[in-house]
This record gives C-alpha cells, sequence and structure tokens, in this order.
C-alpha cells in the first residue's frame, strides 16, 4: 500500500483531469460556505479556471473524434445514395440496350420504313408453342395482357407477312389464331391492279370472291386491303398458286401459298390492332 502511495505521489499527472476538476469546485464551494478571505478565494477560482482549460484540452480530442464519426456517418450516407443513383443508371443503360436490340430486331423483322411508322405500336415477342389439337392453326406466343398485347392485335412474321390475329389473351401469354386456321378470313388485293378478293384461311387457303373479269395470273402477290377495318392495308399474305374458274359461277377462286413455313418461326411482332 506504501510503495502505491509513493509512486502516485511521484506521477500526480495521473490524477484524471475530471477528478481534479471536481476537486477543485468542491473546494470553492467549502471555501465560500466557511466565508475563506477573498484573496483566496480569487486564487482558488484562478487555479479552477486554470484547470477547467486543461480539462478542456484533454477532451479536445474527444470531440474531434465525435466530429469524425459523424463526417463518417454523413460519408457513409452519400455513398450509400451514390451506389443507389448508379444501380437506377445501370437499369436505364441496359433497357436502352434491350430497346435498341429489340428496334434493329424489328428493322431486320419488318423492314426499316415500316418500323418508322408503327414504332409506338410494335412489340417484338416469340412463338411459345402451339395448341395440341390445332397445331398449325392455334400458337402461343410471349406476352400478354400484363405487356400491353390485346385480342384482335396481329401477329406478323418477316417481310410484313401476316401470321395471324390474337385472340385471346393471358397475363403473360397470347393465343394466336393463324393463317392455317379456317376461321380466319381477311379481305385482300391481287397483284398491281388491285383486284379483290377474300382470303379464306386453312391448310388448303383460298383467294374466293374474285371477280371472273378479273386479270390474274399466279405468283401475282396477295396483300391486305385493310377495307374491313380488322387489318391494316398492305400486310403480305402470300402469292397465288393456281386459278380456277366454273362457267356457271360468278366468281373465280385462287389456290394461295404461304411465305414461310411455321414450324421454322421463331420470332414475331405484335402490332396494335388499328381499329377503334
Amino acid at each position: 500500500m506504501a510503495d502505491r502511495q509513493k509512486r502516485f505521489l511521484r506521477h500526480p499527472k495521473s490524477i484524471p483531469p475530471v477528478a481534479v476538476g471536481i476537486f477543485f469546485i468542491l473546494f470553492l464551494f467549502v471555501f465560500q460556505r466557511l466565508g475563506i478571505s477573498r484573496g483566496a478565494e480569487e486564487r482558488a477560482i484562478e487555479t479552477s479556471t486554470t484547470l477547467g482549460r486543461a480539462l478542456g484540452d484533454a477532451l479536445s480530442p474527444l470531440s474531434f473524434l465525435g466530429k469524425n464519426f459523424a463526417d463518417r456517418h454523413a460519408l457513409i450516407e452519400e455513398n450509400q445514395k451514390l451506389r443507389e443513383a448508379n444501380q437506377r443508371l445501370l437499369e436505364e443503360i441496359q433497357s436502352l440496350q434491350t430497346f435498341k436490340r429489340e428496334n434493329q430486331s424489328l428493322k431486320t423483322l419488318l423492314g426499316a420504313s415500316f418500323v418508322r411508322g408503327n414504332l409506338e405500336t410494335v412489340r417484338i415477342t416469340s412463338i411459345t408453342g402451339s395448341s395440341s389439337r390445332r397445331p398449325k392453326e392455334i400458337v402461343y406466343v410471349r406476352g400478354g395482357s400484363d405487356d400491353g398485347i390485346s385480342a384482335g392485335d396481329v401477329a406478323i412474321v418477316p417481310e410484313q407477312t401476316l401470321l395471324g390475329t390474337v385472340t385471346q389473351t393471358m397475363r403473360r401469354i397470347s393465343v394466336v389464331e393463324t393463317v392455317l386456321s379456317s376461321d380466319l378470313k381477311v379481305t385482300v388485293t391481287i397483284g398491281q391492279n388491285r383486284t379483290e378478293g377474300l382470303f379464306e384461311g386453312g391448310i388448303q387457303p383460298i383467294i374466293s370472291l374474285i371477280s371472273k373479269n378479273a386479270a390474274i395470273t399466279p405468283g401475282d402477290l396477295v396483300i391486305t386491303s385493310g377495307q374491313d377495318g380488322n387489318l391494316p392495308r398492305g400486310l403480305v399474305v402470300g402469292r397465288i398458286r393456281g386459278i380456277s374458274a366454273r362457267p356457271a359461277e360468278p366468281f373465280q377462286q385462287a389456290a394461295l401459298e404461304f411465305p414461310f413455313a411455321l414450324s421454322e418461326l421463331e420470332t414475331v411482332a405484335i402490332l396494335k390492332n388499328p381499329a377503334p
């Protein structure tokens, strides 16, 4: 115990500054209570002030550490905000890149001039499967009501060729009735003379209601007329393969061939129905 007291006396700086300050405040209080002389009180105040400054100097590193901690916290928050902003920029860049790829695919699929005129109404997608009961007549494509596709929209394949129309939509899948369906009928024009006729879909599609006096030949291009309001004008349906006419009937009819094989199709564009 005596050794400890000697070490303490040899090293007075080891006394905590806070303890010294408290001691002198109590000392001053006792002076005032006991009526100690004014000079002694002033010396005590002076000593207390000096110790107070020393105490402030001793505690200043703690103040510095507190400021450092606050600055570090602010930097962490700012860094987090920058990370979030950077993530949003990356997502926007990815969306832009996806848009550019889709736009390029549309240009390849439909032709640049067609895309420029219909950019806001075209969505590119792909075939996911077909109906087990009507595998050639009904196909399923990616994208549905959640993607803005609705019944009556038009499915198109390369070279602005008609594939069919959307008959039903689910949230992520749409049902397309193709030109191979016997239920699909569309008004069309044939060749450069724009001879009118009615396309009737099916495994063996035909063009009916062709005027008997109309001059048509095999190889003539058949396109949608747009007159029925269900489809836009100018979509390719196919080409005339053969012509048949019966003397007793007022119309002639023609067999049609499609410019695509359904089994080879992958990419499809969905065009919003132009009808009101």
